[in-house]
């Protein structure tokens, strides 16, 4: 039994693409027509971009969420430390602050962050 005929026009059609690819990958690799290579890469790239970019705004927060998921046990020491950095400055203000308000015994600790002037 013979094939129909649209698999056969498929069938070439696809061949016939391949060798258009092959060839201009060749031409283009052999440097002879870089410019007029170069030209259709960027109207190529002109005319994908916004469809790559729409396709990434897609993906990203599904790829993020499958990142979280998987990554879950990091994030939660990632939140620890920063929560932990967060009390630390948070202390260290306040002794500054304190500091500042006595300035007197501020100027004789070695350990207060207050960096003004000293009164006498």
């Amino acid at each position: 039994m013979a094939k129909p005929r649209r698999s056969r026009r498929t069938l070439t059609t696809l061949i016939v693409l391949i060798l258009v690819s092959v060839t201009i990958i060749s031409i283009d690799e052999s440097g002879r027509t870089r410019g007029v290579t170069s030209g259709v890469k960027s109207v190529a790239n002109d005319v994908f971009s916004p469809l790559r970019n729409g396709m990434n705004d897609v993906l990203r927060p599904i790829g993020d969420f499958f990142a979280g998921a998987v990554h879950y046990g990091a994030v939660v020491q990632e939140d620890h430390n920063l929560q932990r950095q967060v009390a630390s400055s948070a202390n260290r203000r306040t002794s500054g602050r304190t500091c500042s308000d006595s300035s007197a015994s501020c100027s004789r600790s070695s350990t207060c962050l207050f960096s003004g002037p000293s009164r006498p």
